[in-house]
């Protein structure tokens, strides 16, 4: 009864800390009480759920004992913040041989998943699914119900191209929030759109806009990577002729509204915004600059944002991190205290394609674990990464394992088991995300949607 009151105790102890600061709340060392050995052990499940184990340990004669209480703790402004679309789900399962659950398809044959997302809308599980392809009269976006993981079902789709942007209206990025769709647009001229998913079997475009200082006859201005926060829009684009960082305002969806202000917005990066993600008010960008994998750009106040990576030497304390080699920075997720970053292939050893970095200290970026993938062939790379508690799920284009789980024991990164913990697909997979002990893969072929679920007939 003592050590369930001090593990109780130290349970609001950190619940209280949660409500000053979430995302300072971090396990604890092992504290020596009397006769009991303390500790809070604290689990990113996702940017809105951390899962929290206070216990209590201590010896008795012949024996040890324990006393201990695990809780989920969720946080009601990060959740807001990104417009509803995050996991509280756990992940379930050691995810060691993960299998295919269901499928869903696209048509006319030949259009290519670019990415992908999934929210949890109402009772329904819903998965948004961008395309690209070669004719403006196909749909760029699509709608699926995968409340019944293993039969996906269509419920809508539309083509962005004709009645707005007159070109093809290819997706390389979405992100959605509430009932709208934010897509990064594969246009020299029309690089954002908006699409109001209120009604899924009738999502309908209701903006879009060109990118400011953008020259659509430069080199490669078309949009390439978005993310969301805080009724916020962040899009990224390849190294253009102009800025490669653009910021929105989307408190009205229909009406977004891009910062522009000489000194900051937007920032010229001279690098490809290759992927991006928002942790408050930090973006974290993977770049293919060769001194700046990883740039974190400050973004809390617009009007004057800076470039983290400056023409080399890199000053000391710039809020970047530098990988061995010079492969690109191509996928990027975030998750506690922990960046997760992948990159191109780099068939040389020494030169990893998975890191796990420490960003207690931005000016200070260090890695915490590190990951030759192997990724086969030469031009392959990690296309996206999602993260729940210490599993760690990449879409690649390698040619024989698209989908890898890997679990973090710091300082290493490790199979899950002896089981097979890469799945392949026809064609490379280009986006993941997890939600409900599932994963969700956009891969360029007919059967454009793939559910993964982690088979237990497999034992080590």
């Amino acid at each position: 009864q003592e050590a369930l009151y001090k593990v109780e105790q130290a349970l609001e102890e950190k619940f209280a800390s949660l409500k000053g600061n979430w995302n300072q709340l971090a396990a604890s060392a092992i504290v020596a009480d009397s006769i009991y050995d303390k500790q809070v052990i604290v689990t990113d499940i996702s940017e809105c759920v951390k899962q929290v184990e206070s216990r209590a340990d201590w010896d008795v004669p012949q024996r040890s004992q324990a006393s201990s209480l695990i809780t989920l703790f969720s946080s009601t402004s990060t959740i807001a913040a990104l417009g509803g679309n995050c996991n509280t789900t756990p992940p379930a399962g050691d995810w060691d041989f993960p299998q295919s659950y269901g499928t869903g398809s696209v048509s006319p044959a030949g259009l290519q998943a670019s990415d992908i997302d999934v929210i949890q809308r109402g009772n329904q599980r819903i998965v948004f699914l961008g395309t690209t392809h070669s004719a403006a009269s196909s749909d760029d976006l699509w709608v699926f119900d995968v409340t019944d993981a293993t039969t996906p079902t269509l419920l809508g789709s539309v083509n962005i191209a004709p009645a707005t942007i007159g070109g093809k209206g290819n997706v390389n990025g979405l992100v959605a929030a509430g009932n709208y769709v934010y897509l990064a647009l594969d246009e020299t001229d029309t690089q954002f759109a908006v699409v109001d998913t209120s009604t899924l079997t009738a999502p309908t475009v209701v903006a879009t806009s060109s990118l400011s200082g953008v020259d659509p006859a430069g080199t490669a201005p078309e949009g390439e990577s978005i993310a969301f926060y805080n009724n916020t829009v962040y899009l990224g684009t390849r190294y253009t002729a102009g800025p490669e960082f653009h910021i929105f305002d989307v408190s009205t969806p229909a009406s977004p509204t891009e910062y522009v202000n000489a000194l900051g917005a937007p920032l010229e990066l001279n690098h490809n915004v290759n992927h991006l993600v928002m942790r408050g008010t930090n973006a974290f960008v993977a770049s293919s600059a060769d001194s700046c994998e990883l740039m974190v750009i400050d973004a809390s106040n617009p009007a004057s944002m800076t470039n983290p990576c400056p023409v080399p030497p890199i000053p000391a304390g710039n809020w970047v991190f530098d990988a061995s080699g010079d492969e690109d920075g191509t996928a990027v997720a975030v998750l506690g205290g922990h960046a997760y970053l992948g990159r191109e292939s780099t068939n040389t050893a020494g030169e990893d394609e998975l890191y796990v970095l420490d960003i207690s200290d931005l000016t200070s970026i260090q890695s915490d674990a590190s990951l030759d993938l192997g990724l086969n062939p030469s031009w392959a790379e990690v296309n996206d990464i999602s993260v729940s508690g210490p599993l760690i799920f990449l879409a690649t284009a390698d040619s024989g394992d698209e989908f890898q789980v890997w679990f973090l024991d710091t300082p290493n990164i490790i199979s899950p088991s002896s089981c097979d913990n890469t799945f392949n697909f026809p064609e490379m997979a280009t986006g993941v995300d997890f939600m409900d002990n599932l994963g969700f893969v956009s891969v360029r072929s007919n059967d454009a949607l793939q559910v993964i679920y982690d088979d237990p007939s497999c034992t080590p």
